[in-house]
């Protein structure tokens, strides 16, 4: 009986591994050879990359702080619920969204065509959804990484600080219910995945219309000649 149960349990792994790993490289090769054929992948590698510096290393460091439970401060932080959603929430959206401005305004300077965000997105969230997430949020997450790397990309285009300010509050949003489920304030884990859901179609929607409004880099230069 052992036996079929560990089985079982080896092939649901392997299943969820599998998905995990599919699902960001469908949608990556969806988007590049269905919708948008002059995607480059480079910015989904950088995109990958980025996620494991700034959310699994860097990230780490004040984690360990805040989270450890070996000082007054972790200690405080583990047991009021409003320290621990606010902290936690800021952390990652600082620090994902300042390495994604980083990652668009150094490794990828010479990417400025606005389908390059959705390509970055699609590799930030596909390496988070591979690594950290259950099946059901993969999709969700990916979702919302691609929306945000749309906000960010503007204002690197742009030069406007502040969409990198919403980014960084969109981001923590989006993680407070998680956050609260963790720490005992909510219960219901539909809960939590409608409101997921409900936060990222809407930061999806409005990132709709960053992209929309993004013009391609010729366009640019041609409205830029004219107004002048």
């Amino acid at each position: 009986m052992s036996t079929i149960i560990s089985l079982q349990t080896i092939l649901w792994s392997a299943l969820a591994a599998a998905a995990g790993i599919g699902l960001p490289v469908l949608v990556l090769l969806v988007w590049k050879f269905k919708f948008c054929r002059g995607a480059k992948l480079f910015p989904a590698v950088v995109g990958a990359v980025t996620f494991v510096v700034f959310a699994q290393l860097l990230e780490g460091v004040p984690k360990a702080i805040f989270f450890g439970g070996g000082t007054g401060v972790s200690q405080y932080v583990l047991t009021h619920a409003w320290a621990y959603t606010l902290i936690g929430c800021l952390l990652a959206g600082v620090f994902e969204e300042v390495g994604r401005y980083l990652a668009f305004r150094f490794l990828l300077k010479r990417y400025t065509n606005r389908r390059d965000a959705v390509t970055y997105g699609i590799g930030h969230g596909g390496i988070e959804a591979i690594l950290v997430l259950g099946l059901a949020e993969r999709a969700i997450a990916m979702t919302l990484h691609i929306s945000l790397s749309v906000v960010v990309f503007r204002a690197v285009r742009q030069r406007k600080a502040g969409y990198l300010g919403l980014a960084v509050a969109l981001h923590a949003l989006f993680d407070v219910p998680a956050a609260l489920f963790q720490c005992g304030v909510l219960h219901s884990t539909w809960l939590v995945e409608a409101l997921l859901l409900v936060l990222c179609l809407g930061c999806a929607a409005y990132a709709k219309k960053q992209y929309c409004a993004l013009q391609e880099p010729e366009q640019q230069t041609l409205s830029d000649k004219e107004e002048s």
